[in-house]
């Protein structure tokens, strides 16, 4: 890479950086109602591969727990760990939320500790990286569970069961600390990746049919790394963690707003162990 190339990438980055800042939502933190859903997944049974086990993903989901609180006065929480959180019980979860009485400035407030992974986009629909991302659920790729409960939650569906959520409330931030590609352990350390999921025939583009799912949701979206790289988990304090999630959690009490926080967390996170976390903003 030419030197001059690399200026040009530099200076991108810190143009962007400033309009995020600027015109990013970065009122304090609020002191209206927090709907909060918080799901953690652990426990993978009968996969192939036992590194594919993780440690963290409860500890992050008791960390945000303790840390929501002390955001938040008034806090509706849920939280669905393990064979809690199948495909199924998690798309539960987001109707459940989307029926509480959500007001315009009230704060939706959603964390996934897990596995990643990919699945080939097979529903045409605009997809940067090419691919769709997943939440990879309890039980899924086991060939145990029926139907949907076998399959990979693609980030397609994620953006449908928020519609009735934006419906009422742009106040939406959703935290994924989990992986999209690589794959490998180090040091103990584990990283939240499954590998690409080959199957065809995805149920939900099946009954979706060729028709995209929205992508444009709004709110606030946040990724423990970029689409390339492997969100890992570490130990913390004697505990493993989710190593985005850990210094998210800590920077939440130091900052007065989520972007400041954001920006510090990500600014640990890179400094500990090279990952990127991500945010991507939608206003519509």
């Amino acid at each position: 890479m030419t030197r001059i190339r690399m200026m040009l990438i530099v200076g991108m980055m810190l143009i962007v950086g400033l309009w995020l800042k600027f015109f990013l939502p970065s009122d304090p933190y609020p002191t209206s109602t927090g709907y909060i859903l918080l799901i953690g997944i652990q426990d993978y049974p009968n996969m192939p591969n036992k590194e594919w086990h993780l440690s963290g993903s409860r500890n992050d989901i008791a960390l945000m727990r303790k840390t929501l609180r002390e955001i938040f006065q008034d806090l509706n929480l849920t939280i669905i760990l393990d064979e809690n959180a199948t495909h199924t019980k998690i798309e539960e979860a987001f109707t459940a939320l989307s029926q509480r009485k959500i007001q315009p400035q009230d704060f939706v407030y959603i964390h996934y500790s897990g596995h990643g992974s990919w699945y080939d986009n097979e529903n045409k629909d605009l997809e940067p990286a090419g691919y769709d991302q997943t939440w990879v659920p309890y039980g899924a790729r086991t060939e145990k569970m029926k139907g949907l409960n076998d399959f990979d939650i693609i980030d397609d569906e994620i953006d449908l069961w928020l519609q009735p959520i934006l419906a009422k409330t742009k106040n939406i931030i959703i935290v994924s600390d989990s992986c999209h590609s690589g794959t490998a352990t180090r040091d103990g350390d584990v990283v939240r990746v499954i590998s690409k999921d080959n199957r065809k025939n995805h149920p939900f583009v099946l009954n979706q049919g060729s028709s995209p799912s929205p992508q444009n949701t709004g709110g606030i979206r946040i990724g423990a790394t970029k689409d390339n790289q492997s969100a890992w988990e570490s130990r913390f304090e004697g505990k493993k963690h989710g190593v985005f999630t850990w210094h998210w959690a800590k920077t939440l009490k130091t900052q007065k707003n989520w972007i400041d926080a954001f920006y510090e967390a990500a600014r640990l996170t890179q400094e500990y162990n090279g990952q990127n976390p991500n945010l991507e903003y939608h206003s519509n």
